[in-house]
């Protein structure tokens, strides 16, 4: 039996639902996963949020090979750590870190574009990205289920109950992720590792000179002689 803190916790909790119009307990329950799944979802976005203070920052580049030049996120102001006195001067909204390193990066970082296949211009998982990805996603997906790629219109799914239909439908999602990936590949020039393929440059055939009428009226040659 629930007795002590633990009761006065779920009587709380009960007493906020049924004020809140809800007394079903099957609907409680409902209720409480989706708070769950929200928080759980909150964390994880806390979580990014804080991993994307450790991101190393573009200083230049791309040059004329390709190369980029990176700083580490002390040297860039992200983070304040006291193993580094010049990272103090930053401004005290950086988080400060503790670390045992003796020195940052020692100056600026390069990377050819080789060591940054899957780079991207925003940490996952962080808000800017859930909503750069929104935006870009979101509607695209919705465009091409709905006529690009397949239609999800009346009549798609020729099954009855709810399991068949969400898995037809996974599967119809899947399918489009899966186009999408060999889209990217193929745009980008990459192999399944995601690796650079080295194409050969096409020749541009060489353009004619005159006129179509002087092609024409030229006189045609004759066959070659055999052999």
């Amino acid at each position: 039996m629930v007795t002590g803190e633990l009761k006065s916790k779920i009587d709380r909790i009960w007493d906020a639902f049924w004020s809140g119009g809800i007394s079903n307990p099957l609907e409680v329950i409902e209720q409480i996963t989706y708070l769950l799944f929200i928080r759980r979802l909150d964390d994880l976005e806390t979580l990014a949020e804080k991993r994307a203070r450790w991101r190393l920052t573009r200083h230049a580049g791309p040059d004329a090979d390709g190369a980029t030049r990176w700083r580490c996120p002390f040297c860039s102001g992200l983070l304040r750590s006291r193993s580094f006195p010049k990272t103090m001067r930053h401004s005290r909204n950086a988080p400060l870190v503790e670390t045992e390193a003796e020195c940052c990066c020692q100056g600026i970082l390069t990377a050819m574009p080789e060591d940054l296949p899957w780079r991207q211009n925003l940490t996952f998982g962080t808000t800017a990205w859930r909503v750069s990805m929104g935006r870009r996603q979101v509607e695209s997906a919705n465009s091409a289920l709905k006529g690009a790629f397949v239609n999800l219109g009346r009549g798609f799914m020729r099954v009855f109950g709810t399991l068949k239909t969400t898995m037809l439908l996974a599967f119809t999602i899947a399918a489009f992720n899966l186009d999408r990936v060999r889209s990217y590949r193929a745009k980008h020039g990459l192999d399944e590792n995601a690796q650079v393929v080295d194409k050969p440059k096409e020749q541009r055939a060489r353009r004619r000179t005159g006129t179509w009428a002087d092609t024409i009226e030229a006189p045609a040659q004759p066959p070659p002689e055999a052999p």
